[in-house]
C-alpha cells in the first residue's frame, strides 16, 4: 500500500512540474520544401551597403514584405519557387490615375530641372505608399538551391521593382506604352475606362502636348437624349430617328506650360478600324472643342451618333495612328 501511494504523489509531481510523458506524440520536423519557404522570406533583406538612394531602399523593404510564396516544389538540384506580389498594372494605374497628386508632382519635377535621379526617386516613394491592397497579382518563379537562394531577392529588385518604377516614369514623362513583363505575365497599357484616365500625348500640327484625359460620363440611347435635355431644352427638337447618340463628358488636364487649342479626338470605330464622325448636328450646351489653360484642367463634352451596330467608343489620334478603345459598358 505505501509503494502504491508514493507512485501516485510521483506521477502528480511529473504532471504538475510539465513532465513530458511517454505517451504524448513528437512534434514533426518541417519537410525541406517548407523549411527552403521560410528560408526564401528570411532572405528578402535590403543590402544596408548598397549605392541605391533611401527612397529606392524603402520602396525595395515594403515590396519584400508584400511578397507571398504561393508554392515551393523539389528539384533535382535545388527548388522551384513561385512568388506572387502586388500586380504591376495595379500599381501603375495607382500611380497614372492621381492627376492631380503624382502626374503633377513629376510634372513639376521636370519643369523644375531635378534631376532624373530625384525625379525616379519620387516614383519609388509614391509606389511605397501604393502597394499594400492593390487587388490583381503579378507572378514570378525561380529555380534555387540553397547556396543561390540570394538571387530571389536580385531578381525581385531588377526584374519588379526598378522594372516597375522605370516604366511608370517613361510612361508619365516620355509618353511611352508600358511593354515590361514578370516572367511572361504581360502588362499591356490601360484601355480608357471611366473615372480611370491616362496621360496622352495630344498632336497639333507638328507640336505635341502632354495631356491627362480623364472619362467621366458615357450615356447612349435614351440617357444620352435626356442628358441633352438636361443640358439645353433646345436639344429635344433634334430629330435621333434610325440612330443612336452617345454622350461623352471627360477632363482634359493640360500639363505644359503654354495654353492649348483642344479639339476632340474621340470618335466612334467599326469593327474594320473604319472611323465614324458625325459634325452635322450642333448641341447647345456641348463643347468638344476649348482652349486649355496651362497647367490647368477643363471638362469636354461631345456627342456622336451611332449609324449602325459594332461601333466601339474610343480616342482615335490620326497623326499617332493610335486608337484607344474606351471599355465601359455605357448607360443606355
Amino acid at each position: 500500500m505505501r509503494k502504491f501511494c508514493v507512485g501516485i504523489v510521483v506521477l502528480a509531481l511529473c504532471l504538475c512540474s510539465g513532465c513530458s510523458s511517454p505517451f504524448q506524440s513528437k512534434e514533426e520536423e518541417p519537410s525541406p520544401t517548407e523549411a527552403f519557404k521560410g528560408e526564401v522570406l528570411s532572405s528578402l533583406v535590403v543590402d544596408a551597403s548598397s549605392d541605391a538612394s533611401i527612397d529606392k531602399k524603402h520602396c525595395l523593404e515594403r515590396v519584400y514584405k508584400e511578397v507571398k510564396v504561393t508554392s515551393v516544389t523539389a528539384e533535382n538540384d535545388g527548388f522551384k519557387v513561385d512568388l506572387e506580389l502586388p500586380g504591376f498594372k495595379g500599381v501603375a494605374e495607382r500611380c497614372i490615375n492621381d492627376s492631380s497628386g503624382f502626374v503633377s508632382d513629376i510634372n513639376n519635377l521636370v519643369q523644375l530641372n531635378e534631376s532624373k535621379e530625384n525625379q525616379i526617386d519620387y516614383v519609388y516613394r509614391y509606389v511605397s505608399g501604393v502597394l499594400s491592397g492593390v487587388e490583381d497579382k503579378s507572378k514570378m518563379t525561380f529555380s534555387v538551391s540553397g547556396d543561390s537562394i540570394g538571387v530571389i531577392a536580385k531578381g525581385i529588385e531588377t526584374d519588379y521593382c526598378d522594372n516597375l518604377v522605370n516604366q511608370i516614369y517613361s510612361y508619365v514623362v516620355d509618353g511611352e506604352a508600358f511593354s515590361f513583363s514578370v516572367n511572361d505575365t504581360a502588362v499591356t497599357e490601360p484601355s480608357f475606362e471611366v473615372g480611370k484616365g491616362k496621360v496622352m500625348w495630344y498632336s497639333d500640327g507638328d507640336k505635341k502636348y502632354k495631356v491627362f484625359i480623364c472619362p467621366k460620363v458615357v450615356l447612349e440611347g435614351d440617357s444620352a437624349r435626356n442628358k441633352l435635355i438636361e443640358v439645353s431644352d433646345v436639344n429635344k427638337e433634334v430629330n435621333f430617328t434610325g440612330v443612336d447618340p452617345v454622350y461623352l463628358e471627360y477632363s482634359v488636364t493640360n500639363l505644359e506650360d503654354e495654353d492649348l487649342n483642344y479639339t476632340n479626338k474621340f470618335c466612334l470605330v467599326d469593327e474594320q478600324n473604319f472611323v465614324h464622325k458625325y459634325s452635322g448636328v450642333k448641341f447647345i450646351g456641348v463643347n468638344p472643342n476649348k482652349v486649355i489653360k496651362a497647367n490647368s484642367e477643363d471638362t469636354v463634352s461631345v456627342v456622336l451618333i451611332k449609324d449602325e451596330d459594332n461601333l466601339s467608343v474610343g480616342w482615335y489620334d490620326s497623326a499617332e495612328e493610335l486608337f484607344i478603345a474606351l471599355n465601359n459598358e455605357v448607360e443606355h
